[in-house]
């Protein structure tokens, strides 16, 4: 049902998709999504949820396997940016607002959103590491920083993929941006 979901709202559009479109796809009745999914709007989150906590996974092992914190806000950066960069379609969708006037971020499972604020609270650790290292400017708080590195890589990548995906190249524009906007330097001295 997530595969026929996502498959039909990126092709028509969340509004322009009803739940008979998706239960076309699936091969199924419309009965059949309802015994699981009350809405569109939930399955939409549930779809959202499938593909944000595949991002998850990847950030969280970046968090074990990256000791260098510069290094790990670059390559939280790239991991998101590509793949909003593979979702986008979806990402665009995430806009959308339901009946209840809630998007599908504000669905989401606890757990998901739990797996979220540890990511984040790892990536302001190491934003404070970097401070401590005079390799990240001081003057904001980590948490702060945290937020607008945050939003920083969801607007550079909405400027750079609107003629394409965001390549190596792209991705170089976008993280001198945010590097420059966080006072990141690169190498430890």
């Amino acid at each position: 049902l997530l595969d026929a979901a996502e498959l039909v709202m990126r092709r028509r559009g969340f509004a322009k998709t009803t739940m008979r479109d998706i239960a076309a796809e699936a091969g199924c009745s419309s009965a059949t999504i309802y015994q699981y999914f009350s809405d569109k709007q939930k399955l939409l989150a549930a779809t959202f949820d499938r593909n944000f906590r595949a991002l998850l996974d990847v950030l969280q092992e970046k968090i074990q396997s990256v000791s260098d914190p510069v290094q790990l806000l670059r390559e939280d950066a790239y991991c998101v940016i590509q793949h909003l960069s593979r979702n986008r379609d979806l990402e665009r969708l995430l806009r959308a607002k339901g009946q209840d006037g809630r998007g599908p971020v504000e669905h989401l499972p606890a757990e998901t959103k739990k797996r979220f604020r540890h990511v984040d609270a790892e990536m302001t650790e190491a934003i404070r590491r970097g401070q401590g290292q005079g390799r990240i400017r001081r003057d904001i708080p980590a948490e702060l920083l945290r937020a607008l590195f945050r939003r920083q890589i969801v607007g550079t990548f909405d400027v750079l993929s609107q003629d394409g995906p965001v390549d190596d190249q792209k991705f170089e524009v976008a993280w001198r941006f945010i590097a420059g906007a966080l006072g990141i330097t690169e190498s430890s001295t």
